[in-house]
């Protein structure tokens, strides 16, 4: 419900709680666990302006933030409508590039997140995220999915795979995550989830390829950096990675 660094001041929402309880509640005021009264210190009562309400701060000791679980949220997001830019890098792969095995190309927005927090109050905090603000995803022209702890996917799917057909994904990441940073900034200070510890956000090109392994993953690492002017396209090696992901694999839930 709060920071959970080593010695740091930390809040929780609900004043009316006992101490071992509001120490381990989340920021949606789910309950992660008792700790013992005895590892709160500098116990106080205080009117929160950015909550809006009655907090109760603490300090907590630095095996209590050990114990604390992480949970990974991964979000993918795409248009409701065609993409343009994925016409755009289709047309590039087949006139420019003249590689005619790779039948179609999707883009996907993909968010990562790093919740302190129980699986279930990551669930509800990611879904108060794209229900109350456009951080993530705009309503309007996007449609979204996600999965926790890369288990099974809820919501979508937004992806059709032809089993006639092989599937490569393509996440390129900036090296230096400037989005991934200011959102979890906003996270934290605008929307009050202290339990969010980590935000990367990427773009990922969903590749459909007519012929099969291993030629199928040759090419879609040949093509995934842009080492020289016609070799490579989607990551600028000077400021992004990427990295080449067997789409059955990733949409099926077993992991990267």
């Amino acid at each position: 419900c709060c920071d959970l660094q080593p010695k740091r001041e930390c809040c929780c929402n609900d004043a009316s709680s006992r101490k071992g309880d509001v120490v381990a509640a989340d920021t949606n005021g789910s309950a992660r666990g008792v700790v013992p009264e005895e590892k709160i210190r500098n116990w106080k009562v205080q009117y929160s302006r950015k909550r809006r309400s009655w907090c109760i701060y603490f300090h907590l000791d630095e095996e209590v933030c050990r114990g604390m679980p992480m949970t990974h949220a991964e979000v993918l997001v795409r248009l409701i409508v065609p993409d343009p830019w994925s016409f755009t890098v289709y047309d590039t792969l087949q006139r420019k590039f003249h590689i005619g095995e790779i039948l179609s190309v999707e883009r996907f927005k993909c968010w990562q997140i790093l919740f302190n927090a129980q699986e279930e109050a990551t669930i509800s905090m990611v879904k108060r995220i794209l229900s109350t603000t456009t951080l993530l995803a705009n309503p309007n022209r996007d449609m979204w999915c996600m999965r926790i702890n890369r288990k099974g996917w809820i919501g979508g799917p937004l992806w059709n795979l032809n089993h006639s057909n092989d599937y490569y994904l393509i996440r390129v990441t900036d090296i230096e995550d400037i989005t991934g940073e200011g959102i979890l900034k906003i996270l934290k200070n605008r929307l009050g989830l202290d339990a969010a510890r980590k935000v990367t956000y990427s773009t990922m090109w969903l590749l459909g390829i007519s012929t099969r392994e291993p030629h199928s993953r040759r090419l879609a690492e040949r093509i995934a950096v842009a080492r020289k002017r016609r070799v490579g396209l989607f990551a600028n090696p000077h400021f992004q990675v990427a990295e080449v992901i067997k789409a059955s694999s990733y949409f099926g839930g077993d992991g990267d």
